[in-house]
């Protein structure tokens, strides 16, 4: 049974099992860097982080459902110079969407990240937020 966030007034992150878990378009790109560790994310949010490895390295990893139905992945990899966790969407998804979504979802705003994608802002093309 998924892990449901059950703070008054804060819509639900459902907590998706990383073992059953594929990107929609099956390409995923970083979002944001949160300051919050993966420690502190499980006591606000009760997502748990599990070890894996992806194309970079090892990290503890999580993944959840935001009430949209879209997914975010929650990364912080072991050897990263900078301490933080790295939220990432699918590549279809508008990064614009997205943050706006995860922003009222865990009741955040920009000073709660040390980098947002270049390409939120219009700066670039990536993902939806081409179009």
């Amino acid at each position: 049974m998924p892990h449901r966030t059950v703070s008054p007034g804060r819509p639900a992150l459902v907590r998706v099992p990383l073992d059953a878990f594929a990107w929609p378009s099956g390409i995923d790109q970083a979002l944001v860097m949160l300051h919050a560790e993966p420690p502190e994310i499980t006591a606000r949010y009760g997502l748990g982080f599990r070890h894996d490895l992806d194309g970079l390295d090892y990290n503890l990893a999580s993944v959840a459902k935001l009430p949209s139905g879209r997914y975010v992945k929650f990364i912080r990899h072991y050897r990263a110079p900078l301490p933080g966790t790295v939220v990432w969407v699918d590549r279809g998804d508008s990064l614009r969407d997205a943050w706006d979504e995860l922003r009222v979802v865990l009741e955040i705003d920009d000073a709660a990240t040390s980098w947002r994608s270049e390409f939120m802002d219009g700066s670039g093309a990536q993902g939806r937020d081409a179009a």
